[in-house]
């Protein structure tokens, strides 16, 4: 749940992040992220986390697999660096594989789809 002191700093910071980029042009810097990342998901009744081996450090969890891949792509950005101004503005674009082989990927803003 967020608290207001969360939520009023997310808007700050918003603002903050709109007057660097968007009207006084400052340029950032943003890594480079893999296309692709092996990931090993977990569930329980009610909850899924998922970590990557090959990344030790990407960690996201969830109440449900909606959640959990927008947590993926959040922990993703995080983890390489990428400015929360860029990851904010940014498509969910990594894909979540299910253990019984289906992925949930993510249409649009807020629309999933699972294949």
């Amino acid at each position: 749940m967020d608290t207001i002191y969360n939520i009023l700093s997310d808007k700050v910071f918003d603002a903050v992040d709109t007057v660097k980029y968007e009207l006084i042009g400052l340029q950032q810097e943003v890594p480079q992220v893999p296309n692709k990342i092996e990931i090993r998901m977990h569930t329980k009744p009610g909850f899924a986390w998922i970590e990557s081996p090959e990344y030790p450090g990407i960690f996201a969890s969830g109440n449900d697999v909606f959640e959990l891949l927008e947590s993926l792509n959040d922990a993703i950005y995080s983890y390489f660096g990428v400015p929360r101004y860029t990851a904010k503005k940014s498509p969910n674009i990594f894909n979540l594989p299910l253990p019984d082989g289906r992925i949930v990927v993510e249409k649009s803003k807020h629309n999933f789809a699972v294949a």
